[in-house]
This record gives C-alpha cells, structure tokens and sequence, in this order.
C-alpha cells in the first residue's frame, strides 16, 4: 500500500539532520520502505531543490510537488492523492515518525472490515478518550476519501467537515497477522 509523506510544507524540516548526519526525510523515507510501503513524497516550494540534491532516498520514491504559493498539510496531501489515484492509502507528516507495523495493519483490518467502497473517507486512531493518538498519524484514506480530497475546493485541513471519519481504539486483538503483501 502506498504511503503519502507529506513533506513540503515546513521549511526547512527535510533538510535536518540527526546526530550521524542522516537527513529527516531519508529516515523516514527508509523506515517506510522497511515497513513494506510505496513511499509517494510530496516536496513544495523554494526548498524542493536543495532537498532532490541532497537526498539519496528520494531516487527510489515517487516525487509529487506540491505547486501551491503557500503549501499547507492540506495543500501537500491534496497534490500527494493525484499519485493514488483510485487507491486507498495511508498518509504521514514527515515530522511524525512512523509507528510500529501493528498500528498500520489496524487501520488497514478495520478499512476491511468497513467494505473497501466505504463512503468513510479517513480512518484514524484514537485513545480511549477519543484523542488522536500518535498526533493522529498515520491515517488511512479510503478509496472514496481519496477522491472527494482531490476533487474538493478550498479544502485546507485535514478536519474539514466535508470528509467523514472513522475513529477507532487501537486493539491488539483487532489486527490480522501481518502479512507478506500488505494490500
């Protein structure tokens, strides 16, 4: 399954660096693709240059670029969606590190669960008190989320009332067994 990093719309984040000199982006490119996942990497602005010269791993993503003068959360899932098309798929800011494999495999059982045609467009992990956990990353989109994202106007959050959400407790128990071609 395919996963939009959303990348591009806070200066200067792909191009920090950790203590062995690893550029953020490459990490979470990296720890996506061990995970299993088609990294699609949305890159916006003045930056998007100096971030293809000093990246290695994105020679082996799909790049998107996000063309808005002012690009938002919004603005870079919205342009990552046109690389998946027709698909459902899952969607991470690039400052959020990835959680573990258990957490994406939930989301993606309950999108099973819920029929793959849902008219539910995102689903996302909440606690027991119904607050986004893991700053309410990854989420999934649906197929029909998808479409109604890229065919929305002024559409600038992710909370915009026009998309309907599925929030669901994280259970253990909920999850299939991983398996060897996640969807």
């Amino acid at each position: 399954m395919k996963t939009v990093l959303l990348s591009g719309y806070r200066s200067g984040l792909c191009l920090e660096r950790n203590s062995r000199g690893e550029l953020l982006i490459d990490i979470r490119i990296h720890h996506l693709q061990r995970l299993g996942f088609e990294v699609v990497c949305v890159l916006a602005g003045a930056e998007a240059d100096d971030v293809l010269r000093a990246s290695r791993a994105l020679m082996n993503v799909e790049l998107v670029f996000d063309t808005n003068d002012h690009p938002t959360l919004a603005s870079n899932l919205k342009a990552g969606l046109f690389a998946t098309e027709g698909e459902g798929c899952y969607t991470l800011p690039l400052e959020v590190a990835p959680p573990e494999l258990n957490s994406w495999n939930f989301l993606r059982e309950q999108w099973r669960k819920a029929g793959f045609q849902t008219s539910t467009s995102a689903f996302q992990v909440v606690d027991a008190q119904g607050a986004p956990c893991h700053f309410g990353f990854p989420i999934l989109l649906s197929r029909s989320g998808n479409s109604l994202i890229r065919g929305l106007t002024g559409f600038t959050s992710l909370v915009d009332t026009r998309l309907k959400y599925q929030h669901l407790v994280f259970s253990e128990d909920a999850t299939l067994a991983p398996s060897e071609n996640p969807l």
